[in-house]
């Protein structure tokens, strides 16, 4: 009977709300190492920074080569496969991206907005 007090005592000091959720944030997550970085898009010159936050990856800045900032909307592992999504403020267009593959300093990503899509070479500049 003390434990489950206890367990909760301990969920509610860690700042959980249900059990579950203390769950889901304490499982270690899959991280692919190999896309730690800052990523060069090669077409448009814009910067992706990519980096571990909490055991997860996260897509932490999206900066264009003309030192426009775009809003990084949200960056997860979904089935597997790295996936993140920004707002261009001067454009309004919500990038999609997703990655297909990583080897060593280069990375295929597929993408979609507003209007088109495609799939675009990404180089490492930063480790």
């Amino acid at each position: 009977m003390l434990l489950p007090v206890v367990m909760l005592a301990i969920m509610i000091f860690a700042g959980f709300t249900t059990q579950k959720e203390a769950i889901t944030k304490l499982k270690p997550q899959d991280i692919n190492r190999d896309l730690i970085g800052d990523w060069e898009d090669t077409d448009t010159k814009a910067i992706t920074s990519i980096r571990e936050q909490d055991g997860a990856l996260a897509v932490v800045s999206v900066i264009d080569d003309d030192h426009e900032v775009f809003v990084v909307l949200e960056s997860k592992m979904e089935n597997g496969t790295f996936k993140w999504a920004y707002k261009v403020p001067s454009t309004g267009y919500v990038v999609n991206c997703e990655v297909k593959n990583v080897s060593g300093d280069t990375m295929n990503v597929h993408w979609s907005n507003n209007n088109t899509s495609g799939e675009q070479g990404y180089k490492r500049v930063n480790q």
